[in-house]
């Protein structure tokens, strides 16, 4: 009895291990499939391209805090307004395999989001040049002309508060296109400013672009 028994026994034991054996060398030889097996959450496919642009315009636009466009002289309060600066024209440049460390640093970004078109060259400067003499709340006068960048802040348009064009700067930016910056005033005015000036932005190979013209009313 107990040997027919434990025959009984070898043989489902026999026939588990046939089919552990089966399985593994049906899995051996089966192309790996993204749907299948890949554990790669970003995909299984070849590592994404970056592609590089030329920066061949910048616009700007008066915007509150939620990106909203609002008109430039109605008065808002100096942390609900900005300036907002967008990559406008490129030329788009040859592509540049495997930069999956190049990831943006916009705050918005996602690991497996695409990588947007990169600038070849690195922001450098923002340097904020006053058009129209005013006065601060304790009576200091910026004349026409005068350098006005130490007043104002930089951030990417979603990111956290606003620190100051050189330190933010430092280094050198990279940007990437749909990627835009905010500029505004670092502290309260404490009195109904109306400010005229342009911005230069300079990038690492000299590339200079001007945008004049600018109004912005805070309080």
């Amino acid at each position: 009895m107990f040997s027919g028994t434990n025959r009984f026994t070898m043989k489902n034991v026999m026939k588990k291990l046939f089919a552990t054996v089966t399985l593994f060398a049906f899995f051996a030889f089966l192309p790996i499939s993204c749907g299948l097996l890949c554990r790669d959450s970003c995909g299984c496919g070849p590592s994404p391209k970056l592609q590089e642009i030329r920066i061949k315009s910048l616009s700007v636009s008066t915007v509150d805090k939620s990106g909203v466009a609002v008109v430039a002289t109605e008065g808002k309060a100096f942390d609900q307004v900005f300036k907002s600066i967008r990559i406008d024209e490129v030329e788009f440049l040859a592509e540049v395999q495997n930069q999956a460390t190049a990831i943006s640093s916009f705050g918005t970004a996602f690991a497996c989001s695409p990588i947007p078109p990169k600038s070849v060259n690195a922001l450098s400067l923002i340097q904020v040049i006053n058009e129209k003499e005013f006065t601060t709340s304790n009576g200091v006068v910026y004349a026409e002309g005068d350098d006005i960048s130490s007043l104002f802040g930089v951030n990417y348009f979603f990111g956290a508060e606003l620190t100051a064009l050189e330190d933010f700067l430092e280094g050198g930016l990279e940007l990437y296109q749909y990627e835009d910056l905010k500029v505004g005033l670092l502290q309260n005015p404490e009195k109904e400013l109306n400010l005229e000036f342009k911005m230069r932005l300079v990038f690492d190979d000299a590339q200079e672009f001007v945008l004049s013209n600018q109004l912005l009313s805070v309080k």
